[in-house]
């Protein structure tokens, strides 16, 4: 519970911060925060780079709207294709009720040995 409100603190912080210059969903709400959860595994780090290339990709276009797409795009900009979810959990079509998505989600950041043996170790 302790790691879940700080995950939210932090996109509250990020949210009201980029609420300043852009018209943007509220990423601190429910669907959003649990959609940056999948993305990142609960990584600070991942969850600055998807939104620093959300913003880059946005002010490249001259706009100052981000809409939810745009998180997207993002994300599979700056995520590796080890640490991607066959569908990017910013997609309409990605399922949030898909228990291998919390899987991997908690896989996100591992090195891949580190990852290999903790696959072997779920599917046995």
């Amino acid at each position: 519970d302790q790691s879940r409100y700080e995950f939210l603190g932090l996109l509250a912080g990020f949210n009201s911060y980029l609420k300043e210059q852009f018209c943007l969903p509220d990423i601190s709400g429910n669907e959003l925060a649990l959609r940056f959860y999948l993305a990142s595994g609960g990584l600070t780090g991942y969850v600055f780079n998807i939104l620093r290339k959300t913003i880059w990709n946005v002010v490249d276009d001259g706009r100052t709207t981000i809409h939810f797409e745009d998180f997207d795009i993002g994300y599979q900009s700056m995520v590796g294709s080890e640490d991607q979810h066959q569908i990017s959990p910013f997609s309409r079509n990605f399922k949030l009720d898909d228990g291998q998505a919390f899987e991997k989600a908690a896989a996100i950041g591992l090195r891949s040995d580190d990852y290999r043996k903790e696959r072997r170790r779920i599917v046995i």
